[in-house]
């Protein structure tokens, strides 16, 4: 079952919301520390659950720019792909 629908297939706004609201606050947290890259993780994370799937290629790749190393993004960037 998607997470962004309830149990009749409806819409669940308020995870959009929150969904919405954290992009913003990761937004500014990576203007004000661009080089953390656990911030562009949790950015292509949160975008990957909205089913942004190209946004969130692009932030696991910032990801993996800065820390190339770093299971967890190469991992969530593999599952971005497959929901090419």
């Amino acid at each position: 079952m998607d997470r962004w629908l309830d149990t009749r297939g409806v819409p669940r706004f308020d995870a959009f919301d929150r969904a919405i609201e954290a992009l913003a606050e990761l937004d500014l947290a990576q203007k004000i520390a661009p080089a953390d890259a656990n911030v562009a993780s949790e950015q292509g994370r949160v975008l990957l659950q909205a089913g942004n799937v190209g946004g969130a290629l692009a932030a696991f790749g910032r990801a993996l720019a800065l820390t190339p190393e770093d299971a967890r993004a190469m991992n969530n960037r593999g599952v971005a792909l497959m929901r090419l």
